[in-house]
């Protein structure tokens, strides 16, 4: 589903009021970019479009750089993996959206050592030597 589709289906959203950032090729980006063209020290809320399964370090991202008194929300929408569509209901019935979503909790984890995200509080249990092979090499 392209960008686009996701901001038609939100219903009731005047197209005035959608700001898209198109120049950025990652999260980070994608939010400083936004900075630049557009002022969020006058909003209270936020509704981003993100697909479902990278929402949690979207939102981390948003939270690093945006003012802290904005709630946040994700509009999300579903990834499809051979002809299936995952979303927060099913990824687990699929191996390859098991990886995806494990491979999504690793970024979220490198990306918040390195500082680019919210720091993310704790790591699940039996993974902490994982972990820190990745963060060494």
């Amino acid at each position: 589903m392209e960008l686009k589709d996701a901001i038609t289906i939100m219903n009731g959203v005047p197209e005035e009021i959608i700001n898209i950032e198109d120049r950025s090729t990652n999260s980070k980006e994608n939010v400083l970019y936004s900075k630049q063209i557009f002022d969020f020290s006058n909003i209270s809320s936020l509704l981003f479009v993100s697909k479902c399964h990278v929402a949690g370090r979207q939102y981390r991202t948003l939270r690093k750089y945006l003012p802290n008194n904005i709630g946040m929300d994700p509009y999300s929408y579903e990834t499809i993996i051979n002809g299936i569509y995952i979303n927060q209901f099913n990824w687990m019935l699929y191996p390859e959206s098991r990886s995806l979503i494990f491979g999504e909790y690793l970024r979220i984890l490198y990306y918040s050592h390195k500082g680019d995200i919210e720091c993310v509080k704790g790591i699940v249990n039996g993974l902490e030597s994982y972990i820190e092979r990745i963060f060494e090499g």
